[in-house]
């Protein structure tokens, strides 16, 4: 079998790509609302009737490197968010007076 040079042996066509319009709305998706993987698959679905895994979905931003979001768009859980103090017992401050 000869190739001629400079004749790559790649195929020219993927028949299973995800096409570039659903690719385009996951990016938007990620960059305007900070969706995860798993909520765009299910946006996609609801509200586009397009079946995506959230695993297609993750190997989508990560091929375009949207794969992490920036520290001041990530989701904290709420008992991350605040954090209280208290002492360990609660009359403590009543006894001084």
């Amino acid at each position: 079998m000869k190739y001629w040079h400079g004749q790559s042996k790649r195929p020219q066509h993927c028949p299973h790509e995800t096409p570039s319009e659903v690719v385009g709305k996951i990016i938007y998706l990620r960059r305007n609302y900070h969706f995860g993987p798993a909520k765009i698959a299910m946006y996609l679905k609801r509200y586009h009737d397009v079946e995506i895994s959230a695993s297609e979905v993750w190997r989508i931003l990560k091929r375009v490197d949207l794969s992490r979001l920036p520290a001041y768009q990530r989701y904290q859980r709420d008992d991350r968010k605040r954090k209280r103090y208290e002492s360990r017992c609660p009359a403590t401050r009543s006894r001084w007076t």
